[in-house]
């Protein structure tokens, strides 16, 4: 049986439905970004989003920058796995990030930067 997380994405599908809901199959993993990571909704509803990571024998280091309309956020993460040794560090901005959202990760520009945590 697999889960499902454990299956592989591979072409482009959106993070959520229409109404706003996740959509089950946009669960899983991907090798490039193929996720639409827009929730467009109205104001205070809307989730813009992205979330990067790699994982090697020795490492794991992640990256998030999302926006909630009310509130952004950076949050970067990395953890040595022999020693269990972590680096984080996390910014919050009140009233989210201004500027379009990239639909997808890969295609166009994001900047973001707050009280010293830039992207």
């Amino acid at each position: 049986m697999t889960h499902e997380l454990d299956r592989e994405i591979t072409a482009a599908v959106a993070l959520c439905r229409p109404d706003g809901t996740a959509a089950p199959e946009a669960i899983g993993w991907s090798r490039r970004p193929v996720h639409r990571c827009v929730v467009d909704r109205p104001w205070g509803r809307r989730k813009r989003w992205h979330y990067w990571a790699v994982v090697t024998p020795a490492e794991i280091v992640s990256l998030t920058v999302v926006d909630l309309d009310y509130a952004g956020a950076i949050v970067a993460l990395w953890i040595e796995l022999a020693t269990g040794r972590t680096v984080r560090d996390a910014t919050v901005r009140p009233r989210g990030w201004p500027g379009p959202w990239p639909e997808v990760a890969d295609r166009g520009d994001l900047t973001l930067d707050h009280r010293g945590v830039a992207v």
